[in-house]
């Protein structure tokens, strides 16, 4: 791991133990397959939050049915919300009743990768408004991001859809980006709080050693895309907050 130096002022925390508790806080994002359940609790401890992906393929059946699962079993999850997977208000509603009856208290909403909605909703902007209509329940709303552009949508586009999703949302995640200065310069324009997207299954302390002494300023967490490799995950986070503590 590239070295992380602590500053001169000892009661300002160094980008070392910055990164230390930003890897305590750090959440796992979940794929639905069959096994994911039980891989995560073989591998991953209780206090790491979740999400759990969605696909036009599957649909949402398996992203919700795992949530409520999972949520059963202790973890704190929020299920991914796909917009262009929603018919209605009225599904939301059942969406919504359904993830507060079984204690889910959070939601990461997208847009979706279907090439048409299936009903109402054809971008996460129209439901999270549609949240905010009906008075969810989430304490968390979580929103994406990209430091480094989109290559189908106009940067001016992508700076506006997410001013326009930022009050109804709590903190955005950003979409991997190997290149910590821009993802630092993209998350001091971003009025959320930034959880930054790396991999799982892949040791990622360089990256993490450059955005280190950002943390806890405008890099607010860590969010780890799994892959759902699990126990490789967790052995490197555990390896690594071994090596900075």
């Amino acid at each position: 791991m590239t070295s992380v130096t602590d500053p001169q002022d000892a009661h300002t925390p160094s980008p070392r133990h910055r990164l230390a508790r930003a890897l305590r806080r750090a959440g796992y994002e979940v794929l639905p397959f069959p096994s994911a359940h039980d891989k995560v609790l073989a591998h991953v401890p209780r206090e790491v939050p979740l999400t759990i992906t969605t696909t036009e393929a599957k649909g949402l059946e398996p992203t919700l049915d795992l949530a409520v699962r999972l949520r059963a079993a202790g973890y704190r999850v929020s299920p991914h919300l796909a917009a262009r997977l929603v018919r209605d208000k009225e599904h939301l509603v059942d969406i919504v009743d359904r993830l507060r009856d079984g204690g889910v208290d959070g939601v990461f909403v997208i847009g979706g990768d279907a090439a048409e909605p299936v009903g109402d909703f054809p971008d996460a902007l129209g439901l999270l408004e549609a949240l905010g209509d009906i008075g969810h329940p989430f304490t968390t709303v979580g929103v994406g991001g990209y430091p480094e552009g989109h290559g189908a949508i106009p940067d001016a586009a992508l700076a506006q859809a997410l001013a326009d999703k930022a009050p109804h949302a709590t903190h955005v995640v950003t979409q991997l980006c190997f290149d910590a200065a821009a993802t630092t310069r993209w998350a001091r324009s971003t009025a959320l709080p930034v959880h930054v997207g790396v991999p799982g299954g892949y040791r990622a302390d360089r990256l993490l050693s450059r955005l280190a002494p950002d943390f806890e300023g405008p890099v607010a967490g860590i969010h780890v895309f799994t892959f759902n490799d699990l126990d490789a995950t967790e052995t490197w986070r555990q390896n690594l907050l071994a090596r900075l503590t």
